[in-house]
């Protein structure tokens, strides 16, 4: 038998070459470049946002430690950014600590007022930001906070007779068509003059103005009210006891537990309606504790109407020419002023005493002026002996006089001004020497112009440019005796009228938000009328 054996040789894998291994790393490194950026990317904003969320922790910590304060310490002067109320003095120290990983963080603070909340509300923004890397966009928390009311809220606020309910005094519609009730009459036959504003407190805060509130034992606590009424420029005629810098203290403050049981608990104070100049008004009431701390401004659109319209401040008649005379008048401060109604009479009788001129029947209406046109042109005609007119090359003189007066939106008319003029305008001959004796006279013709006597009254305005504070101004006389005082508000201005002639004084103090703003005064003179229907006190920060 024949054995047939075969040798099967199996041959080993072979390994990669060093070129190949090289080949694949490279290839491995570039692929592994790509994905790096994108590590370092996520790394980067994974510690943004630890940054950005501490940032944002700190903001809104120091937002509520912002709101625990009182709203008057609520402040960040950049006027004067080292004043210790400011909230980065208050917040220094605990703002220096905060920071993350050793990276100090940045408080910014802001403190605005509102546009919609009229001094009762305030924008405040906290800013928190860092300068090492990583860097990124501050955190920012901005929130408006409302004025805490301390002192007693009110409820309600009503204004009329001074028995209430108020049914008998008269209320009419607004002639203008606005939703605003119209008080007063300047008749003084439908109404009294003598009415009264009811405020009243809210239940929840009768333990504000009430020590005790069981029924047979109240008692009221040493609180007081201040009412006031706020025209449209923000000048504003206070009603109550000027000695007690318009205080009403809480002898009228007034309770019903007529059935056993506290029902009510207000304020209620009579005045004459006649201390408010006529014009739209917002009446305005506010309670303090006896903190002197406010409660919140209740606030009543209305419309008075219980006074004659104001005659202008002065009135003057000037002769241009032959036949032109010019008007022109300084409008009083009537609040209501609609126009003016302007006649005119005349003679060629240079004797007429006033009663003839009083008396006279040729009264013509010349035109009616609407709104505060304080201008007025008479233009005549010598050919067409169209008034008024004068000749001064022939022996024809008239006498005009001028009658203006001031009508309300009611149509009222009140005390009218007179002013006079003579066309051709009265003329005055003086012949003067001349040094040289060889030449003729010179002849120099000057022309007066007849005025009327001033008014016996006039008015001057006060302006206060500080835009943080209000003020308390007086005006006194010669004797000392305060004849004009108001509160003149921020950025605002008011008119002081019915000042007789005389030398007087003028001051302003600043009335104070807390113990640590500083006191300013501010005094200055003047003398009517020179200083008539000028600014004589000018207020500034």
């Amino acid at each position: 038998m024949t054995r047939i054996s075969r040798t099967i040789r199996c041959r080993g894998g072979a390994g990669f070459t060093l070129i190949e291994i090289m080949v694949a790393s490279l290839l491995l490194l570039i692929v592994m470049a790509g994905f790096v950026p994108f590590f370092l990317s996520g790394l980067e904003r994974s510690s943004q946002g630890r940054y950005k969320s501490t940032a944002t922790n700190v903001a809104r910590e120091r937002m509520e430690q912002i709101r625990r304060l009182d709203y008057r310490e609520i402040q960040q002067d950049t006027a004067n950014p080292s004043d210790p109320n400011n909230l980065s003095m208050r917040f220094a120290a605990i703002d220096a600590a905060e920071s993350e990983r050793g990276t100090p963080f940045n408080v910014v603070y802001a403190v605005n007022p509102s546009a919609y909340g009229a001094g009762e509300l305030k924008e405040v923004s906290v800013t928190v930001s860092w300068t090492a890397p990583p860097a990124v966009s501050p955190a920012v928390i901005t929130s408006l906070i409302h004025q805490q009311f301390m002192g007693p809220r009110g409820s309600w606020l009503q204004i009329g007779s001074t028995t209430f309910p108020p049914t008998d005094f008269k209320v009419t519609p607004d002639p203008d068509g606005t939703p605003f009730p119209l008080f007063g009459d300047p008749t003084g036959t439908s109404d009294p003059d003598t009415v009264a504003v009811r405020y009243h407190i809210a239940e929840a805060d009768w333990g504000l103005a009430l020590s005790n509130i069981t029924p047979g034992s109240i008692t009221p606590r040493n609180v007081y009210m201040l009412l006031r009424f706020v025209d449209d420029a923000g000048s504003a005629v206070y009603v109550g006891p000027a000695a007690d810098n318009y205080r009403i203290d809480s002898s009228h403050l007034l309770w019903d537990e007529s059935t056993g049981t506290l029902t009510d608990v207000y304020f209620e104070y009579p005045f004459d309606i006649n201390e408010i100049p006529d014009g739209y008004w917002e009446l305005q009431a506010v309670a303090y504790n006896e903190f002197d701390q406010p409660g919140n401004i209740w606030r009543y659109r209305v419309r008075v109407e219980d006074n004659d319209p104001e005659p202008p401040i002065s009135f003057t008649a000037i002769g241009k020419d032959d036949q032109t005379i010019d008007l022109e008048w300084i409008p009083g401060a009537d609040r209501d002023h609609k126009s003016w109604i302007l006649e005119r009479a005349w003679t060629n009788d240079s004797t007429w005493s006033e009663a003839e001129w009083t008396a006279a029947t040729t009264w013509t209406t010349l035109t009616t002026l609407v709104g505060t046109q304080s201008r007025y042109t008479d233009a005549g005609h010598k050919a067409t002996s169209t008034h008024p007119f004068g000749d001064s090359t022939f022996p024809l003189t008239h006498y005009y006089r001028y009658r203006l007066h001031p009508v309300d939106l009611d149509d009222n008319h009140g005390t009218p001004v007179t002013a006079s003029e003579q066309l051709p305008p009265t003329t005055t001959t003086t012949v003067t020497g001349s040094t040289d004796t060889t030449a003729s006279t010179v002849s120099t013709t000057t022309t007066s112009v007849t005025t009327p006597p001033p008014s016996t009254t006039y008015s001057v305005i006060v302006e206060n440019q500080d835009m943080n504070f209000n003020y308390d101004v007086e005006i006194k006389d010669t004797a000392g005796d305060v004849i004009w005082s108001q509160t003149v508000n921020k950025n605002k201005s008011a008119t002081a009228g019915d000042l007789p002639s005389g030398s007087y004084t003028i001051t302003a103090d600043r009335i104070l938000k807390k113990d640590t703003d500083t006191p300013i005064h501010r005094a200055a003179s003047f003398n009517l009328p020179t200083a008539s229907n000028s600014i004589v006190l000018t207020i500034l920060e």
